[in-house]
């Protein structure tokens, strides 16, 4: 590992663009809130966005969609909503016409729910195999 104590134009430039970038998926809510807050990075934070990726593809819709009503543009929320009325395969993409097993649908569903946690010590953790 070489570690380099100067800094040049070119680092400065491209710190901004990351912080730019960090913003950016923040406000898309990819994120994990511990990070976005406090800009503690964990091994959790991978898990809170692939919780959240999961759900987007199960649900066929964006993460945050300004567009919807106000009670629907959070698809986090509205997933926890859905959970809490025993409704949860409700979220699975309509463009699927039920044609889905609705078990399976709702296991996957669940997954992404306890990925996304907001405390990382109530998330899932992952189990890596021997040679990760």
């Amino acid at each position: 590992m070489v570690v380099s104590t100067s800094i040049g134009k070119h680092d400065v430039e491209y710190a901004s663009v990351f912080r730019v970038d960090s913003r950016f998926f923040m406000r898309k809510g990819y994120l994990a809130p511990e990070y976005a807050i406090r800009g503690k990075l964990t091994r959790k934070a991978d898990i809170y966005s692939f919780g959240v990726l999961l759900m987007e593809i199960i649900s066929g819709r964006c993460n945050i969609n300004s567009r919807l009503p106000i009670e629907e543009q959070f698809l986090l929320e509205r997933a926890w909503d859905h959970y809490e009325r025993k409704e949860l395969v409700r979220l699975v993409d309509t463009s699927l016409n039920e044609e889905f097993d609705p078990d399976q649908a709702s296991k996957f569903l669940k997954i992404s729910l306890l990925c996304t946690q907001e405390s990382p010590a109530s998330a899932i953790d992952v189990i890596c195999g021997k040679n990760a």
